[in-house]
């Protein structure tokens, strides 16, 4: 099971995780596909980002709305946050999806 991603957003500890029908909705709201959206997260805007992270909390508050999401990225850095630190752990909740892989498989040999 894919373990979420830790950040504190508004004194509380929240989780991301990208889940199959959470993906879905953020590619049907950004009309790409899910490589076009997280192939440079560097690049992502404000509203991009915001689309992003809602879909990365909705698996523990599927009653979040997307307009709530942009108060959590306001108060993050008006209490000293960066966008960085929801890049990082954006990027960190990808590659524990599994959704473009888990890093290079150990290479095998076979007996002679």
């Amino acid at each position: 099971m894919t373990q979420p991603v830790e950040l504190t957003l508004k004194g509380r500890m929240r989780r991301l995780k990208f889940t199959i029908p959470e993906v879905k909705a953020l590619e049907a709201r950004l009309g790409k596909t899910a490589g076009a959206i997280f192939s440079d997260l560097t690049q992502l805007g404000i509203t991009t980002l915001q689309q992003v992270l809602w879909a990365a909390l909705r698996h523990e508050d599927p009653r979040l709305r997307y307009e709530d999401v942009e108060g959590l990225i306001q108060d993050h850095l008006d209490t000293g946050g960066s966008t960085m630190d929801f890049l990082y752990a954006i990027n960190e909740a990808v590659v524990a999806s599994g959704l473009f892989g888990r890093g290079a498989k150990p290479e095998t040999t076979t007996p002679s």
